[in-house]
């Protein structure tokens, strides 16, 4: 889920992996919690405010609240995903 910089918190300090190369051939920051290594969010190397931090939902709190407006990725999506028809589709983040 995407999430803008200027808005974004975390509590803690994620431990960092910087990924050499993402689909855009840009450098990207992974971010894990250091204790038990679930992935937390995903966004540009010493991002801040202007940023766009991509946050893994399953972490969230309130993941059960938050309804899709569109599908990323969604050729490599499984075949179990259903109930998805009526939201926009996109290859890839833009």
């Amino acid at each position: 889920m995407p999430v803008s910089g200027a808005t974004f918190k975390v509590s803690g300090t994620p431990s960092i992996y910087i990924k050499t190369t993402a689909e855009s051939g840009n450098p990207r920051a992974q971010a894990f919690c250091p204790t038990c290594g679930a992935s937390l969010y995903s966004t540009t190397p010493g991002a801040g405010q202007q940023a766009m931090y991509i946050v893994r939902v399953g972490m969230l709190k309130q993941r059960d609240q938050l309804m899709p407006k569109r599908q990323i990725w969604w050729r490599s999506a499984r075949n179990w995903v259903s109930g998805l028809d009526g939201i926009r589709k996109l290859e890839k983040q833009v």
